[in-house]
């Protein structure tokens, strides 16, 4: 209902937003930074508090959220991609649905070196802001669908 996206970075690399209005990926613009606390990699150092990112998104915008073994993989020559060099792939597919955007940069990534994705952990989640609102009784009951889900009591009765 507030039209933004807020996550705790937590030492992953920063999304990638998806502009309508621009038609490019950017680096995610934190709307709302706190100075008293910052985003390290989890487990380095118990006092550290992690920090909300929010920024505003408009129908259309999508955000894109990885690990580092995405940012991490080589392009032709070897060398890694890091945060820009994901971008110039972003951007290179140019304006696709949404539901093949991750397919297209996971070949990209496959093709551009051997090895990509091999030796670490590849989670991408893509997000697309749609404007439409979730029912009060939906809010509600989203705590409860995670909890059978995570406990695997919704696949016990399509089994039996």
């Amino acid at each position: 209902p507030t039209a933004s996206l807020t996550l705790h970075n937590a030492g992953h690399p920063y999304p990638r937003i998806w502009r309508q209005v621009t038609g490019e990926w950017t680096a995610c613009v934190n709307d709302s930074v706190d100075d008293e606390s910052q985003d390290f990699p989890l487990g380095i150092d118990e006092a550290t508090r992690f920090g909300p990112m929010k920024t505003q998104l408009h129908i259309g915008d999508m955000a894109l959220i990885y690990t580092d073994a995405i940012s991490e993989s080589r392009d032709e020559y070897g060398d890694p991609l890091l945060t820009e060099g994901l971008r110039q792939n972003l951007n290179a597919l140019g304006n696709m649905p949404a539901e093949e955007i991750i397919p297209a940069l996971i070949n990209r990534l496959v093709q551009a070196a051997s090895g990509n994705l091999d030796a670490d952990d590849a989670t991408i989640i893509l997000m697309r802001a749609n404007g439409r609102r979730v029912g009060l009784k939906d809010n509600l009951l989203a705590p409860f669908r995670l909890l059978r889900a995570m406990t695997g009591l919704d696949r016990a009765s399509t089994t039996d």
